[in-house]
């Protein structure tokens, strides 16, 4: 074999073996792309006020920081949803109006004290929570990772898909009114023992029973309470 056409079929090894290796990336990335489509999807299935969303990564590369962001995301605001259930679940609030509770709290002030944290805390998850929902805040941490610009729209189109962005804007509407009914029911709270406190001279626990003295105090009583359990 003449050297020109070693050097020829050297020319065409080389293009072979670049070929080969291209096809391989692509495979590679197709594949990985594959696999986080996959994953995003079964998170979708899940419940995002009770499962967890801190899950292990299957991907590799910039296809691994797409989906570490996502779960991350989801997995925040997952918690502070938890995180609010836990806030009005809790007995030291669930059990404010309870006869024991009230009995024992003298002038009011470890009640008054527990919903002032309560509601300071509940306040800032849900904030956070509706400035989640919202398109700017979905896109905010993939672009503070610097990935190229493929990886930034892969990821937008994978968080503001219907399956994931249409729960957060639904969300949002029922977080703001969920918000105001609570604040409310805090705040009629407070008006309540800070009523009772006004009142102390007035007010008798006997026999499991809270006794007001007059007909008007127990008008004022009851109206707080049809207040606080007011549903919707």
């Amino acid at each position: 074999m003449n050297k020109g056409k070693r050097v020829v079929y050297l020319f065409f090894f080389l293009i072979g073996l670049v070929v080969l290796f291209v096809g391989y990336l692509s495979i590679g990335y197709v594949f990985q792309e594959f696999l986080l489509k996959r994953e995003i999807s079964s998170l979708t299935k899940l419940d995002i006020s009770k499962d967890d969303f801190n899950r292990k990564l299957v991907t590799t590369g910039n296809y691994r920081v797409v989906e570490k962001t996502i779960k991350d995301y989801l997995n925040q605001y997952s918690n502070n949803i938890k995180n609010v259930n836990n806030l009005v679940t809790d007995e030291s609030f669930t059990n404010l109006l309870t006869y024991d509770h009230m009995s024992q709290d003298g002038d009011y002030s470890n009640s008054l004290t527990t919903i002032d944290d309560v509601k300071s805390k509940f306040n800032v998850y849900i904030d956070q929570m509706i400035d989640m929902c919202s398109v700017e805040s979905i896109k905010k941490p993939i672009l503070e990772t610097n990935v190229e610009t493929y990886y930034v729209t892969l990821y937008e189109k994978l968080m503001l898909d219907d399956s994931i962005s249409t729960k957060l804007r639904f969300n949002v509407e029922y977080l703001e009114k969920y918000k105001k009914e609570m604040n409310s029911k805090f705040d009629t709270c407070t008006d309540l023992f800070n009523y009772l406190r006004d009142h102390s001279e007035d007010v008798e626990y006997k026999d499991g029973e809270i006794k007001l003295r007059t007909e008007d105090m127990i008008k004022e009583y009851n109206s707080y309470m049809d207040k606080i359990n007011k549903k919707g």
